[in-house]
């Protein structure tokens, strides 16, 4: 996988996908199902509640079915509650997970393998599958991908005098842009300091953040492509939100607040 970084989770509508494995679910017959189903999956309130829409919308369409969500809303406790739940022998039945994330469930054993029922491979983005795939066997159902985004605030644009960036833009063009807002007392850029963010910028400086992407064995943020990346994002922190105002509060919520004039996601 290269050049995408991805978002990934699973499908609830497939009910073996990223589950806890139950080998007794294979020799079930073929009725309609009933029971509840334990759900767990982490994110900010907006997506949370799409989540609970979508939950609704199945338990409308199989009334034997009750779903008992559980919305964490952030990814490390997350992780926590799911390898508590997992040592207890009491997971949830469907968890969402990015890939990322992945490794350690299957490397324990302790997932169902992922069933696509009557849907092909084809229908799914090659990086999705490629994503959750482990030793040749899918063990997750992709249910979305996405790349970094620049999200921008119109209004603080406007007010500086500065007008939308085009496709030309360039890192030389935002950091002018950056230098701009921060005259005018605005906070120009924010972005979160994890690797899913630093990892477009490396991939576009021509580095990698892996010695070899499909079997990496090292970090490679030391080469001169990604410390220029590096040194390029640490640069921006002068104009928007530094470590300081990260840890109070997140660059996402200051953007919708209005108070930032441009977040990477």
């Amino acid at each position: 996988m290269r050049r995408t970084p991805l978002a990934l989770a699973l499908a609830l509508a497939l009910l073996t996908a990223c589950g806890a494995d139950d080998p007794v679910a294979d020799d079930l017959p073929d009725r309609p199902l009933t029971g509840t189903l334990t759900v767990q999956a982490a994110g900010g309130e907006g997506e949370l509640n799409a989540l609970r829409e979508l939950i609704a919308e199945y338990e409308e369409d199989r009334p034997g079915v009750t779903v008992r969500f559980t919305g964490v809303p952030n990814q490390g406790d997350h992780i926590a509650k799911l390898s508590t739940a997992f040592a207890g022998g009491n997971p949830p039945d469907v968890f969402l997970l990015n890939y990322r994330r992945l490794g350690p469930f299957v490397d324990r054993g302790v997932l169902a393998p992922a069933d696509l029922g009557e849907r092909s491979t084809d229908e799914f983005f090659a990086p999705s599958l490629e994503a959750f795939t482990y030793d040749g066997e899918l063990a997750c159902v992709p249910q979305n991908t996405s790349s970094s985004v620049a999200y921008l605030n119109r209004d603080l644009l406007r007010s500086a005098g500065i007008a939308l960036p085009d496709q030309t833009w360039t890192w030389n063009d935002l950091e002018q842009m950056a230098r701009q807002l921060a005259a005018k007392k605005i906070a120009a850029v924010g972005f979160d300091a994890e690797i899913r963010t630093v990892a477009p910028f490396v991939w576009t400086a021509g580095g990698e953040v892996v010695d070899d992407t499909d079997a990496p064995t090292a970090m490679t943020l030391d080469s001169p492509e990604a410390q220029r990346a590096l040194t390029y994002l640490t640069g921006l922190q002068r104009y928007g939100v530094d470590a300081r105002s990260r840890a109070a509060v997140e660059p996402a919520d200051q953007f919708a607040a209005g108070d930032l004039a441009v977040f990477f996601d």
